[in-house]
């Protein structure tokens, strides 16, 4: 008899187990699919125009083996870079194949090309613009540029002097203070000069506040015809400011995303790699990486409609 009720037993304690190790897996699951407490994060490196340098190419030359660096630390750690060319980075990728090569395997892996352009109103013109070159030069005068740089031509020239490093359609065109530097064909920019969180359309620097990163929504309006789609970032100076974009990292919830801009040379070095660590110390698998196109057409976040001024004061 004893030895019947212990075989009897057997069954449902097999059932027991079974229901056990299905409740175990099910919140495995839960836990896998439940968005990590990180938010989602973009990092832009912009690579700059060195128009008029002296040295241009060779200093190209120099960032770009840094670049190929900085795409194949970010790589390994599942870490996707938004990437934003001028046009003078173009010139140097496409006067060699491997060079050309090396920019769509860095898409297969995920990375994004986007697009970089320096307007009449900053401290380093690309030489291109809408404006007549005439207009153009008087504003360089008024940047306090002795020598105004040299007109290479319109926004269109500008963006078929990317051509070489195929389809793009983002970028940082430094549209802050005006949208006619907005080419056409850059639908999703990081440099609308708004805040991405609070009241939308609030103008707020990109250097000063590590809360300009933030991004709550994305600020969506029409310019020119089209509909463009803008997010924010901080343009992290160095490696001292990372105690504040932690601060701020910190404060946000899985449903946002946080957006920092580095630039491809020695001097951000230890800026670029000190925000690498700490992403990755905060998301080991990548699984909240993003490029500015994703976080745009994935619908990560809401989205808020604002007028944008159609033209330039």
């Amino acid at each position: 008899m004893n030895y019947g009720k212990r075989e009897n037993s057997m069954p449902s304690r097999c059932v027991n187990i079974v229901v056990s190790l299905m409740i175990i897996f099910c919140t495995q699951q839960a836990k896998a699919h439940r968005p990590m407490p990180t938010p989602y994060y973009f990092i832009a490196i912009h690579c700059e125009p060195l128009h008029d340098v002296a040295d241009a190419k060779e200093s190209i030359e120099e960032n770009y083996a840094i670049l190929r660096q900085m795409v194949k630390d970010a790589s390994e750690l599942n870490i996707k870079l938004t990437l934003m060319f001028s046009p003078s980075w173009a010139r140097y990728i496409g006067e060699d194949q491997t060079r050309t090569d090396e920019i769509q395997a860095w898409r297969t892996l995920g990375h994004e090309i986007g697009a970089h352009h320096h307007s009449i109103y900053h401290g380093n013109w690309d030489g291109y613009t809408n404006y007549p070159p005439w207009l153009a030069e008087l504003q360089r005068y008024e940047e306090g540029r002795v020598v105004p740089e040299t007109y290479l031509g319109t926004l269109d020239l500008f963006m078929d002097s990317l051509a070489s490093l195929g389809p793009i359609r983002s970028g940082c065109v430094n549209e802050e203070e005006d949208k006619v530097e907005m080419p056409e064909g850059i639908i999703y920019s990081t440099c609308s000069g708004y805040a991405n969180f609070g009241s939308p359309g609030r103008l707020m620097s990109d250097f000063d506040e590590p809360l300009k990163g933030r991004n709550e929504y994305v600020t969506v309006g029409w310019w020119n015809g089209a509909l463009r789609k803008w997010l924010a970032h901080y343009l992290m100076p160095s490696v001292n400011e990372l105690h504040r974009v932690r601060e701020v990292f910190a404060d946000m919830g899985p449903d946002e995303a946080y957006g920092v801009v580095l630039h491809a040379s020695p001097k951000n070095m230890a800026a670029y790699y000190g925000y690498l660590e700490f992403v990755h110390a905060e998301d080991p698998l990548g699984f909240k990486s993003r490029t500015v196109t994703e976080i745009i057409e994935e619908q990560l976040l809401p989205e808020r409609f604002i007028e944008v001024p159609q033209f330039s004061e």
